[in-house]
């Protein structure tokens, strides 16, 4: 599957994420929505993770947001392993404490999209403790994005049809 893609193409692409240009860092990065899924997993995670980690702390607000959400987008082409290591931290850690509003939204459109992946644990322990605290954010961005949980009118989005015997847990 990677071929022409990993071969011949990334490699040449892939300087544009170290471009002095933030213009070609974020078409860059634009890029990779289609060519990542033709990448092989040595290329995606040996590579392309380390240069979006590097995206994720741009001086350009508009990088760190594309960068969140391209990680959202491509989290089906992650071996579970990856997932687990990178996902959660690139969500929380990173894009929910941006201080750009945008920024901290995508974060919470990636958690959403790529809820599947996480379990009761996870989402009990590392999720929730960095969403909640959005909650009382001056920045009324979130508003919209918060779900239900706004506020602290309805938790119902956490209660569902989980996986758990005991807590039955998952983002909608």
């Amino acid at each position: 599957m990677c071929g022409t893609a990993c071969d011949q193409v990334y490699p040449h692409i892939a300087t544009g994420f170290s471009d002095t240009s933030a213009f070609l860092r974020e078409l860059t990065l634009k890029s990779m929505l289609v060519l990542a899924p033709k990448l092989s997993q040595r290329n995606i995670s040996g590579s392309l993770l380390k240069y979006l980690s590097k995206l994720q702390v741009d001086e350009e607000p508009a990088i760190r947001t594309n960068t969140t959400i391209l990680l959202g987008n491509l989290a089906s082409h992650l071996n579970e392993g990856t997932r687990k290591r990178v996902l959660i931290n690139a969500f929380t850690v990173r894009a929910l404490r941006d201080t750009f509003p945008p920024a901290r939204g995508a974060g919470i459109m990636a958690l959403c999209a790529t809820s599947s992946y996480y379990d009761a644990q996870e989402i009990a322990a590392r999720i929730l403790p960095n969403v909640v605290v959005l909650i009382i954010d001056p920045d009324s961005f979130h508003d919209p994005i918060l779900f239900p949980v706004n506020h602290g009118r309805d938790v119902g989005w956490i209660f569902d049809q989980g996986d758990s015997p005991n807590l039955n847990v998952k983002i909608r």
